[in-house]
């Protein structure tokens, strides 16, 4: 890949001396490492017992749900682990928010500007197009009075609505808000909005991105993030076995095209601390 380090690299000239080339401008490529590991889950159907109508399509929902979060765990783990995450102290790549976006007197749109502005420093002049929220921190957003008295559509719409609306007020070109659960837990953390600089699925290698899932082409499907979708008997079991796997991995390329705020979502305040429920 090309490092966004050798984006920013000055050329020692770009005048043209009469009857010479053009100076060489310098790219070094550098190699990024990463694994594609066997992932999935199945669940099985007792070819002896009676479903109730469409129960396959339902077993498959359920897998879908399932894997979702286990593939957003993993890709919370690569973002954000204290030790070897993309995303922490060490990398100089997260900060704290002065204050929390459920605070009246915050200033999310400039707390967002300084993050772009700080992740286009690192980035050789790259801006980030992707804001990652957590649930409660997209309704503190559109529930924010400065969010509020530029963008009025954020009363009576659907989320998908406020996000697209939301988008270019902070200068991106999308908000994705994350709702993965683990039972009654939220995957994504719910403090730390993310910047960062993605990619389309379907683009080229040479598309400027700060991570990117990878697979295997020949066996998973584009469309469907690389799973593969299937079902099968298994007579030895007497099971109708339907599952969903892929070879695939997280890459990080650079640290330097993501940025995290941190602290965006602050503790609820008590209304009455004399009393005791």
């Amino acid at each position: 890949v090309a490092p966004f380090s050798s984006i920013a690299t000055a050329p020692t000239t770009i005048t043209r001396t009469p009857n010479t080339e053009y100076a060489e401008a310098a790219l070094t490529l550098t190699s990024v490492l990463y694994e594609c590991s066997d992932v999935g889950l199945q669940m099985s159907m007792d070819l002896a017992e009676q479903y109730p109508l469409n129960m396959e399509m339902a077993a498959a929902q359920t897998l879908k749900y399932k894997l979702e979060g286990a593939a957003e765990a993993a890709a919370v783990d690569v973002l954000f682990n204290a030790t070897t995450g993309a995303v922490r102290a060490a990398n100089n790549n997260i900060v704290p928010v002065t204050t929390p976006w459920t605070d009246s007197t915050s200033m999310p749109i400039g707390d967002i500007a300084f993050g772009i502005e700080q992740l286009a420093h690192r980035s050789g002049g790259l801006v980030p197009d992707t804001l990652v929220v957590s649930s409660p921190a997209f309704a503190a957003l559109k529930q924010h009075p400065d969010i509020v008295s530029r963008v009025p559509i954020t009363v009576l719409r659907s989320d998908e609505e406020v996000a697209n609306a939301l988008a270019p007020v902070f200068g991106l070109q999308r908000i994705v808000v994350s709702r993965v659960m683990q039972g009654s837990t939220p995957v994504y953390p719910v403090d730390i909005a993310l910047l960062a600089i993605t990619a389309p699925a379907n683009s080229l290698e040479s598309t400027p991105a700060a991570c990117r899932l990878v697979y295997w082409a020949d066996d998973g499907d584009i469309s469907r993030e690389g799973w593969v979708v299937e079902s099968y008997d298994k007579i030895e079991t007497r099971s109708h076995i339907i599952r969903a796997r892929r070879n695939a991995g997280y890459l990080v390329i650079s640290a330097n095209g993501l940025y995290g705020l941190t602290g965006v979502i602050g503790e609820p305040e008590d209304p009455d601390p004399g009393v005791v429920p």
